[in-house]
């Protein structure tokens, strides 16, 4: 008697066909055109010849997949394949395959392709044909207007052309319609536009060209009116490393960079943006569909098809400068959104919005020999969790007051971790679990969000160059220690429920530098948010505070 291990009893069996973490991406866009049907088995595989697979197979299975080795899967039958790479031997599969873009429809050269015959990535010639033999059963593209690559490619494009838009611009139009919740996640306050950088990869990509952009936003971009994000290609993980690509960025992610792995919530990157710095990849055909500003930080047009609408996107998008002002730059881009070209360059790209899942489960279902369920189909809105996001524990403060606005502060904020010296009115400000030694010892003040009994006396004995610290109170106000021994309270009032206490320290801070004052009110500006500062206390005569120098 043959045993049987399964429980449910799939009339059929797909084969989905992974080769890389991008493929693997899109094969995960598609699932749910099987979801809540029995009827339907689905099986992994990974063909493991390329340089980017490192890690999918363990990956597949970790999160639960049922996963086949390449040499069993090529000895079996399936009634459907699924394949969003067409590098690996496909030919050597069994059962009608359908094959997809690995990104937003086929967009740039392969770099498998010899330079005197240059063929596009998805739509090589060894994908489609083999000893004479139509390999894929259907071609899925995400516009008509690449049938004409297409039958650049095969003689049987008409025949195997499926027009089904693209299901990774679906599912993050889906997720758009919580974008303001989506923020909150990733630790953007209201008052915050967050800026996001993507990078393809290789050398001409925004990361290969200008490796430093995030951390340069991070020392330019005012703390309290920007966060920035980075989400960058697969293939950039995979070749050199996680470990590798974060110990790259420490300075940037301890100032507060939302560094998202391509396994974890990447699309909310774009979703969540205000604006976003791309390049010639997938992402930044994405942005103009979500309807971003967006600038170019690279665009490497040797990688990029003249006739492809990413080529296009290429002539039409304005590029991010290096000499002149990053902070500048983004504004204008904000300030001045050009919607009606980003639809343009996305109505190039992408078709029948909302429909890709459907027309693709309609072809497999087809091949399925099955009848579709009775239920449409509905991009995954799901996103892993969110991990912790860091915040800088640390901040070079610019203080002006305007002759016109003698009674009002203008903060200007950014992380210490980047910070360079600055102009005369600027100081450094600390919590005390900040992790770098030298920037507390360097400090002129220093705050806790959980004082201790004697706190205050034991770190400025510690920290003898700090001018002062403070904490708060169990009143709602904050005590203030000087380092000579006066005392002093501070009792801001503001409708910023995203209000900082180093707002309120910075607030006297500036009192001291500007007036030589230790007591009086102030209203503190940061970026949109707006205080009242109030200090009360009884004093001997103030020390000015020296420039603090990192």
């Amino acid at each position: 008697m043959t045993v049987s291990w399964s429980t449910v009893t799939a009339e059929r069996q797909v084969l989905a066909v992974t080769r890389t973490w991008t493929s693997l991406d899109r094969i995960r866009d598609l699932l749910p055109i099987f979801a809540d049907d029995p009827r339907v088995q689905v099986i992994f595989t990974v063909d493991q010849g390329s340089v980017f697979s490192v890690g999918l197979f363990e990956h597949l299975r970790g999160i639960g997949m049922r996963v086949i080795s390449w040499e069993e899967a090529i000895t079996r039958e399936f009634d459907a394949i699924l394949a969003a790479s067409d590098h690996s031997d496909l030919h050597l599969l069994r059962g009608p395959l359908v094959l997809l873009p690995h990104g937003a429809g086929y967009q740039k050269y392969t770099v498998h392709s010899a330079d005197d015959h240059r063929e596009l990535s998805g739509l090589t010639g060894t994908a489609l044909r083999h000893d004479r033999r139509t390999i894929p059963a259907s071609v899925a593209l995400s516009h008509p207007n690449q049938l004409d690559l297409l039958r650049a490619a095969t003689p049987d494009a008409d025949t195997l052309a499926l027009v089904v838009g693209d299901p990774c611009m679906d599912r993050l139009r889906a997720l758009s319609r919580n974008r303001d919740r989506y923020r909150a996640a990733l630790g953007v306050e209201p008052h915050q536009r967050l800026i996001t950088v993507t990078s393809t990869w290789g050398p001409g990509s925004a990361l290969g060209r200008w490796p430093t952009l995030p951390a340069d936003l991070l020392t330019e971009l005012d703390h309290d009116r920007y966060r920035v994000a980075a989400v960058l290609h697969p293939n950039v993980w995979t070749f050199h490393g996680s470990w590798q690509v974060r110990h790259w960025l420490t300075r940037a992610t301890d100032a507060g960079l939302i560094l998202l792995s391509p396994d974890g919530p990447w699309h909310l990157g774009l979703v969540a943006a205000h604006a976003v710095l791309g390049d010639h990849g997938s992402l930044s055909a994405y942005t103009s569909g979500l309807g971003h500003p967006l600038l170019l930080a690279a665009f490497d047009e040797s990688q990029v098809p003249p006739e492809t609408a990413m080529a296009s996107l290429g002539q039409k998008i304005p590029r991010l400068e290096r000499h002149r002002s990053l902070g500048e730059q983004i504004q204008d881009a904000l300030d001045n959104p050009n919607p009606g070209l980003l639809a343009d360059l996305a109505d190039q790209v992408f078709s029948h919005p909302g429909e890709a899942l459907a027309r693709i489960r309609r072809r497999t279902y087809e091949l399925l020999a099955l009848p579709e369920p009775p239920y449409p189909p509905a991009p995954a809105t799901v996103v892993p969790e969110i991990p912790p996001i860091r915040r800088p524990r640390s901040f070079q403060v610019e203080t002006e007051v305007l002759p016109d606005e003698p009674e009002t502060v203008y903060l200007h904020r950014i992380p210490a971790r980047l910070a360079h010296p600055g102009p005369t009115h600027r100081h450094l400000l600390a919590y005390d679990d900040e992790p770098d030694e030298t920037i507390l010892q360097n400090a002129g003040a220093i705050l806790t969000d959980d004082p201790h009994e004697d706190w205050a006396a034991t770190t400025l004995t510690r920290y003898p160059g700090c001018l002062l610290v403070a904490a708060p109170s169990a009143t709602g106000t904050l005590g203030v220690w000087f380092h000579d021994g006066a005392r002093a309270e501070i009792t801001t009032t503001t409708n910023a429920a995203a209000w900082d206490n180093a707002l309120s320290v910075s607030g006297l801070y500036a009192l001291l530098s500007h007036r030589n004052r230790r007591t009086g009110e102030i209203l503190v500006r940061a970026g949109l948010l707006s205080g009242s500062v109030v200090v009360t206390g009884q004093f001997g005569e103030p020390r000015p505070p020296a420039d603090d120098l990192l």
